[in-house]
């Protein structure tokens, strides 16, 4: 795990800790219908209490209906995570996280206050060995010059730009774009190192930073805001004054 990484966990671990707290009658119980019908592989009930998407780690691709949860059921519930499941103890294991749902073991599995599966913060052997491969293909697809990342992070695209950002072996992120009309196996026109990350609020809306030369390029994530926020949007500032705005679509993430 790098080094950002290692700090961002942290963080959120210490807000876990402050905001958690027990377990009502009422969220025990649900706990119990959840653990139970993952001892029991009662798929055809836990397909039906499913936020979906169930997002999985990039370049897996997100869980977008039943039938898939269904056929990639055993994919991502292995047996050392329905173990894991199976032997929680739910007084404690389990905790209420104010409003973002109720959490097991720091946030390997996340459901909401209904009793439905929205988060599964765990990759199997399997997943891992899948998404190496998705790695390594998506490495291949694009241009040299940008292929020495260490794991890809999200996609972006404006109505003139593609924008891609990557991890990169020291924890932080580079900034890599092209033309909206050209591949990326083309040679970017723009390429930033040292990237920062940046998280906004409660809410989950974070930004990417890159310094270049006089500039500074933000990429903002919106997943809470007023009605009409586009998903995400790329701002360009030159001594702290936006020069440049554009509203984005998340193409992978």
């Amino acid at each position: 795990m790098n080094k950002i990484s290692i700090s961002l966990l942290v963080i959120f671990f210490i807000n876990l800790s402050v905001v958690s707290q027990d377990l009502k009658k009422e969220n025990q119980d649900l706990v119990l219908t959840f653990i139970n019908s993952i001892r029991d592989d009662k798929i055809d009930q836990l397909k039906n209490l499913v936020h979906y998407p169930l997002r999985r780690q990039y370049p897996l691709s997100d869980i977008k209906n039943e039938t898939e949860f269904e056929n990639r059921y055993k994919e991502i519930f292995d047996d050392s995570l329905t173990s894991l499941i199976t032997n929680s103890e739910i007084s404690k294991d389990w905790s209420l996280v104010s409003w973002k749902g109720i959490m097991m073991e720091r946030g390997i599995i996340w459901l909401d206050t209904n009793g439905s599966l929205i988060s599964v913060n765990y990759l199997s052997n399997k997943e891992k060995s899948k998404r190496d491969d998705l790695i390594d293909k998506d490495r291949k697809s694009i241009h040299e010059s940008v292929r020495d990342f260490e794991e890809p992070k999200l996609v972006l695209e404006t109505k003139t730009t593609r924008i891609r950002i990557d991890i990169m072996s020291n924890g932080l992120f580079r900034y890599s774009s092209w033309p909206i009309n050209t591949s990326m196996r083309k040679k970017p026109i723009i390429i930033i190192e040292n990237g920062t990350w940046m998280p906004e609020g409660n809410g989950g809306n974070n930004r990417y930073e890159f310094v270049y030369e006089d500039y500074i390029f933000e990429c903002s994530i919106n997943v809470i805001g007023p009605e009409g926020m586009p998903a995400a949007d790329l701002a360009i500032f030159k001594n702290e004054k936006e020069i440049i705005y554009h509203p984005a679509k998340i193409i992978r993430n």
